[in-house]
């Protein structure tokens, strides 16, 4: 694992000091301080957020120095100092913040100026003194040359959020700090929730930020100590590769052009919203990257780090309130209520009882209806002037144990898109007399003049017709019900072609229009009704006529009558065979694509191991303060229909796939999802 080295650099501000209660004391060992807040003393915090990256496992990810990203993004305005000891320490010596250590003070301060940026590593800054306010009374008397331990919090939003309670007693513990579950990790109004994290990669777990004390400080000389945050959050974003313009791809078959893809839209789903830890989290190291996931919650490590082998696989787990929850549920579409009812494992008050739950679910009665659902979609094709990489979401940390990395729990982004066949399959010749006709491929018209014209000037702008539409029947596109049907009818009677006074069946033969010319029993003598075609027609008359199941129509059967006609009620293409019901089973076999519009589904990768069809530990995941930069390269096929239905039980990663994705994740840390091939 790569190992770098923070650059500290510092700024002073002008320093206001500011107790939770908003009490300024003169000092330490001040025996006229308010016994309500007890003994007070001064410290001048610097606070630094972090950079962020990732692609391979471990906590660096794929640019050390990450990114300084927007001002919004890093921008302090309120911070909690708390101040923490354990058992064991000397008076100059702080351990590894855990659940056991004492919370012996804590400050609070808003109205901090605007944070300065860098290209170094810590790549922004602020200073501000805070007032801390001794919270155990053992420590009251004792503070004046001893190190403690610092855990910072910025953006809460008010000192009684989490410094009053602290110093009421009411949060005492580590565990009980780091249990706090934060329920939004960033908002408009007061920016991004950031809390410390260790920036030392050299073993699971170091202390970083620290202070020491002094008797008889003022805002003035205050000491100063540095202090580390990274955001809660994780943002997601796309890039536009360097060869592909408006988000348009070619498919290739071979040496031939199978069609052009344009990107529309995307939307991520599964954002989980229902709430993240205050601090991080990561399980012990693991005997190797595709291990099952602790059950033992114990030897978590708070602040801890992600750890990675030789070939960047994750070797341990990032851990969210659920994650050990969702070992419970395999997600399907009949049990997403149960998984929405997981319980938060070790919350803190006042959210203990807090469930699982996302913004748009991956899961509906079908594609095109679950995207009707989708909040925050983004316009692709239609951002020509936009600045990569664009925004597409801010998220909160999202991870799942190696098995449960499923469809119905991971984090992914989802292209709603259209496809241009270059060709499709059409009825070219219509059968005559006896005599077999044909179903050849042709280009598709797009421009509404010649034949086959219009595809080399697709564009972002290009609308299809109202009416296109085309169907895949296995792995071809036709035009229509007509061409499949043909194709596979005039293959079952190619033993009768040319055949004198034989007929020759085909579509038109069973439209509304001609079905009357056809008797019932001549049909049921006729080869074809040996058979049943892709849409379930042939049997449909069977069913329907041959009430006696003996494959034949004769006076055994209810209703018969020797010269008897199929009536238009029968037609192929009428509401009596198109029900709803039947319309699902057709969609099931021969796929329609309305508009030619298609689905791409992408899982977003934390850790690749960079084998397509294997998983491992942390690499289907979202992780705190991570950017994951997604750049689609290349589109291999076609999408998934509207028609078909959305399965939360998969997994993440198998034999198929669409797309190649790079993601860099970055300062933020950047985790780069390039490459992908939808």
């Amino acid at each position: 694992m790569m190992n770098f080295k923070s650059t500290l650099w510092a700024l002073a501000f002008a320093c206001v000091a500011v107790s939770c209660s908003d009490d300024v004391e003169d000092g330490l060992d001040n025996n006229e301080g308010n016994e309500l807040n007890g003994p007070t003393t001064y410290m001048k915090v610097t606070i630094s957020s972090t950079p962020t990256t990732k692609a391979t496992g471990g906590e660096e990810g794929d640019n050390p120095l990450g990114e300084i990203g927007d001002v919004s993004e890093y921008k302090v305005n309120d911070v909690t100092v708390i101040l923490y000891k354990n058992k064991a320490d000397g008076d100059d010596v702080v351990t590894s913040f855990n659940k056991e250590s004492k919370l012996v003070a804590a400050g609070y301060k808003d109205g901090i100026a605007q944070m300065e940026t860098s290209n170094e590593i810590w790549h922004s800054r602020t200073t501000a003194t805070v007032t801390i306010t001794v919270t155990d009374p053992e420590q009251a008397n004792s503070f004046d040359g001893k190190t403690y331990g610092i855990i910072a919090v910025t953006n809460l939003g008010g000192s009684n959020v989490l410094c009053d309670r602290i110093k009421a007693d009411d949060i005492n513990t580590g565990a009980e700090l780091a249990n706090f579950l934060q329920v939004n990790a960033w908002n408009k109004t007061n920016g991004f929730v950031m809390s410390t994290h260790n920036d030392t990669y050299s073993g699971p777990v170091s202390i970083f930020d620290k202070v020491t004390l002094k008797a008889g400080t003022n805002a003035t000389n205050a000491p100063t100590a540095s202090v580390h945050v990274e955001r809660l959050a994780a943002k997601i974003r796309i890039n536009e590769a360097d060869d592909i313009t408006d988000f348009i791809y070619t498919v290739n078959k071979g040496e031939e052009t199978e069609a052009k893809v344009r990107l529309n839209q995307v939307a991520i789903v599964n954002k989980l919203t229902s709430g993240t830890y205050l601090l991080k989290r990561v399980t012990s190291q693991l005997t190797d990257g595709y291990s099952d996931l602790p059950a033992d919650a114990t030897n978590d490590l708070l602040l801890g780090n992600e750890l990675a082998g030789n070939e960047g696989i994750a070797l341990n787990y990032v851990i969210d309130p659920w994650t050990r929850a969702k070992e419970n549920i395999t997600p399907n579409e009949s049990n997403l209520a149960d998984r929405d009812g997981l319980e938060g494992a070790n919350l803190t008050s006042p959210s203990t009882d807090a469930t699982l739950s996302y913004d748009n679910d991956f899961d509906g009665e079908n594609y095109a209806k679950m995207w009707n659902d989708f909040s925050g979609v983004v316009d692709l094709s239609s951002n020509n002037d936009a600045t990569f990489p664009l925004h597409l979401a801010y998220t909160q940390e999202n991870t799942t144990s190696l098995k449960m990395q499923k469809n119905g729990y991971s984090t992914g982004a989802l292209f709603k898109a259209t496809y241009f066949p270059k060709k499709w399959a059409v009825t070219k010749t219509i059968v005559s007399g006896t005599t077999i006709g044909k179903v050849e491929a042709d280009d598709i018209d797009y421009n509404g003049d010649e034949e086959g014209t219009g595809y080399d000037d697709i564009g972002s702008s290009t609308v299809v017709p109202t009416d296109f539409k085309f169907y895949v029947y296995e792995g071809n596109v036709y035009k229509d019900y007509e061409a499949i049907f043909n194709e596979f009818v005039w293959t079952q009677q190619e033993p009768l072609d040319g055949q004198a006074d034989v007929t020759i069946y085909s579509y038109t033969d069973f439209t509304d229009t001609n079905i009357e010319n056809i008797k019932v029993a001549d049909f049921f003598n006729h080869l074809l009704a040996e058979f049943s075609d892709p849409f379930g027609y042939i049997d449909y008359l069977k069913e329907k006529y041959d009430t006696d199941k003996d494959g034949k129509y004769d006076s055994s059967d209810a209703n018969f009558a020797e010269n008897k006609l199929f009536d238009a009620n029968d037609a192929i293409d009428g509401n009596d065979f198109l029900t709803d019901e039947r319309k699902g089973k057709i969609n099931a076999v021969v796929l329609p694509y309305d508009g030619g519009v298609c689905y791409y589904p992408y899982w977003i990768r934390h850790a690749s191991n960079n084998i397509p069809t294997k998983m491992s530990v942390m690499e289907f995941a979202i992780v705190r303060n991570n950017i994951y930069d997604m750049t689609v390269t290349g589109i291999s096929g076609l999408g998934l229909s509207g028609a078909e239905k959305p399965d939360p039980s998969k997994d993440d990663e198998e034999d198929k796939y669409y797309f190649n994705v790079e993601i860099y994740v970055k300062n933020w840390v950047v985790r780069s999802n390039s490459g992908i091939i939808l």
